[in-house]
């Protein structure tokens, strides 16, 4: 098994990505700011905006802009998450 990768619902997926993408399930929508808060243990920012860009990337997480923030919110439920990840 690949190092950062756990077995879960959504495979493929780096441990901080994972639990980032969990708390944007429970929190959406959510800044960077927001997810940094809700870190533990607590990340920069600028690490949380690059796993967030990561995630958005992959299609898990999507976001619009909102003045000079970006609010992100999962793209998919968890289950089509974990579907994807599998095809």
């Amino acid at each position: 098994m690949a190092r950062g990768r756990r077995p879960g619902p959504i495979p493929g997926l780096a441990q901080r990505e994972r639990q980032i993408l969990d708390l944007l399930y429970r929190m959406a929508p959510a800044t960077a700011a927001e997810v940094q808060e809700a870190m533990d243990p607590p990340l920069t920012n600028a690490t949380i905006r690059t796993i967030l860009r990561a995630l958005e990337v992959k299609g898990y997480v999507g976001h619009v802009v909102d003045g000079n923030r970006h609010v992100y919110t999962p793209r998919q439920s968890p289950t089509a998450a974990a579907r994807k990840a599998f095809d």
